[in-house]
């Protein structure tokens, strides 16, 4: 059978209009069906050995921490020693909650006299 030029722009304009409806109306009703998925945590929160920042201040610590995400800290005797007063020890706890950082440990105390 031999089809004409008309035949052929009507049949292909019917199978665009049909193919663009067909996906956009996949579209809508996927919004419908759409499974709720529930958000999944994280069951590992990752820190950092406060050792790596040996030749830091806190200050740069806790800013290079925020940048990279790290919400952990283990604690080392150069940012808060060892004989700091419990005024020291809030605001060193302070400052780093300004950077969302929890100081999760005290790091060992391996160190020869």
């Amino acid at each position: 059978m031999k089809q004409t030029r008309r035949a052929f722009l009507k049949n292909s304009m019917l199978g665009a209009l049909l193919l663009g409806a067909t996906s956009n109306t996949h579209a809508r009703i996927s919004e419908f069906i759409k499974p709720k998925v529930p958000k999944q945590v994280n069951p590992f929160h990752l820190g950092m050995a406060g050792y790596t920042f040996v030749n830091f201040d806190l200050d740069t610590t806790l800013k290079t921490m925020e940048r990279l995400d790290i919400h952990y800290l283990c604690i080392k005797d150069f940012h808060l020693p060892f004989d700091s007063t419990n005024e020291q020890i809030q605001d060193f706890h302070t400052k780093c909650a300004t950077h969302k950082i929890t100081g999760y440990a005290v790091g060992p105390y391996l160190y020869e006299n």
